[in-house]
């Protein structure tokens, strides 16, 4: 009987630290998704800016 008890705890945790991993793996993945969504947006702007700064520079030289 302890042991069934023992097991089936056993099963229980392994579910849930399985279930927390899963959630935790999501988490993370949408995570990096948006900063890398965040990078790519802020490197076009710095683009943008850095070739309208030169495209100034270009006409005053």
């Amino acid at each position: 009987m302890v042991a069934q008890k023992t097991q089936r705890l056993a099963s229980m945790v392994a579910q849930k630290t399985q279930r927390l991993a899963s959630m935790v793996a999501q988490k993370t993945q949408r995570l990096a998704s948006m900063v890398a969504q965040k990078t790519q947006r802020l490197a076009s702007m710095v683009a943008q800016k850095t070739q309208r700064l030169a495209s100034m520079v270009a006409r005053q030289v």
